[in-house]
C-alpha cells in the first residue's frame, strides 16, 4: 500500500504505525508473462487471502 505522507501529516510530528503478520498463511503467486525476459513478472500478493489472516491481525492490534 502506498500512502502519500503529505496527506497525513500532523504540524510537525508525524506518527506511523505499521502492523504486519510475521507467518501469514496466505500463499500469492509469482508467473513469467511471456517467455520474454523483459517482461515483468505477474505478481499476485493475495494478501490476508486466508481468513485465519485478518482475525489474526485484528488479535495483534486488540493486544494490550
Amino acid at each position: 500500500m502506498v500512502v502519500d505522507q503529505e496527506e497525513h501529516k500532523f504540524g510537525d510530528m508525524d506518527l506511523a504505525v505499521t502492523f504486519c503478520l510475521l507467518r501469514p498463511k496466505s500463499r500469492g503467486t509469482v508467473t513469467l508473462k511471456s517467455s520474454d525476459p523483459l517482461d515483468d513478472p505477474l505478481i499476485d500478493p493475495k494478501f490476508l487471502s486466508h481468513p485465519d489472516d485478518m482475525k489474526d491481525m485484528i488479535k495483534g492490534v486488540k493486544k494490550k
